[in-house]
């Protein structure tokens, strides 16, 4: 009989840790971007399911959980790797804005991690955009840019360009009604190669 109690309570032990590695939190995701990979759905659908995922974890576990939960969708899913890293992080960095930054507007209060430079800064360049978008002000922008360099040099050394770089979009953007396309002289010259050639 005690025999019997043991062997009741080690498969009870056992189920337990299978149950809790199985419906860990990671492994949850990995189910559920599985399941995003239906053959019904189309590959827009796919990808705004998994995505779904990623804004999940931004909001429950940070900045870092969410990168890290795009980098392993883009490594196994090809449709959701189709679109290209840069602006995948740059929804990241748009998802941050809006989920977190919004809640004190301080930068520094955020956690951002090391591994947010992935795919050209990205993650900075959707993340800053918005920040100088509705605080269009140069004074604001150096500061800004100045504290990040100072925070993220080391491990980041081109986070001053993409600083900037999102800077610039912003200022676009922020100022986007006061210009017209005729005011902007050839803007087209940009866009077509010369003499028509491809």
């Amino acid at each position: 009989m005690r025999s019997a109690l043991i062997w009741i309570g080690l498969a009870l032990v056992a189920m337990f840790v299978i149950g809790a590695v199985f419906f860990s939190h990671d492994m949850r995701n990995r189910y559920d971007a599985f399941l995003c990979d239906r053959t019904d759905s189309t590959t827009l659908e796919k990808i705004e399911c998994w995505f779904s995922i990623v804004d999940g974890e931004m909001r429950q576990r940070g900045i870092g959980a969410a990168i890290r939960t795009y980098k392993y969708l883009f490594s196994t899913y090809p449709a959701f790797a189709a679109r290209g890293c840069d602006p995948g992080m740059h929804r990241i960095g748009d998802m941050a804005y809006y989920e977190l930054y919004l809640r004190n507007e301080n930068i520094s209060s955020l956690d951002i991690p090391a591994n947010a430079n992935t795919c050209n800064y990205g993650f900075f360049h959707g993340f800053l955009e918005h920040v100088f978008q509705n605080y269009p002000d140069p004074g604001f922008i150096r500061s800004t840019c100045t504290k990040l360099t100072e925070r993220f040099s080391t491990e980041m050394p081109g986070v001053r360009s993409s600083c900037y770089h999102a800077a610039g979009h912003g200022l676009m953007i922020s100022h986007n009604r006061e210009y017209s396309p005729q005011g902007l002289g050839n803007a087209g010259c940009f866009s077509r190669p010369p003499n028509g050639s491809m």
